[in-house]
């Protein structure tokens, strides 16, 4: 199954809707967990959703490795897995709160972006104006 998330970070990454962009350059082993947004979380933003979205989806740890950095020989899937899945977490619950700092456009301004581009639809973006929408994306407060 492939979810909304995906869809968005696939147009937010690239102009082409390719997935090879979505494959990570990096090394898995790679990865720091910081209370600020590190290069390797820019060059991984997409990496983490997928990992959350697989196992999500009853992936196995060997079978999300091997999808995204196709490489069986891996010595450890399970801690990969856990590592990206404990970052997807700090990203849904405080990292993306960086992520909205830094940019320039308002919440309204990037969700007339993603509808403009097809990435989310009229239903999607009337969800997210609603209380149980704003969990997901909060209005900012004034």
């Amino acid at each position: 199954m492939v979810n909304i998330r995906l869809a968005l970070v696939t147009t937010w990454q690239s102009d082409s809707m390719s997935t090879d962009r979505l494959k990570p350059k990096t090394n898995p082993a790679d990865i720091k967990h910081s209370p600020v947004i590190t290069e390797y979380d820019r060059a991984n933003f997409a990496t983490y959703l997928i990992v959350h979205d697989a196992r999500k989806d009853g992936l196995t740890d060997a079978q999300i490795v091997q999808m995204l950095w196709c490489s069986p020989g891996i010595l450890d899937p399970a801690w990969i897995v856990e590592e990206h899945l404990r970052r997807a977490q700090w990203f849904m619950t405080t990292g993306y709160l960086h992520l909205m700092a830094e940019s320039p456009e308002t919440r309204e301004e990037s969700l007339d972006a993603l509808t403009a581009s097809g990435a989310m639809g009229d239903a999607e973006r009337r969800f997210l104006d609603t209380p149980a929408g704003e969990k997901f994306w909060p209005k900012a407060k004034h």
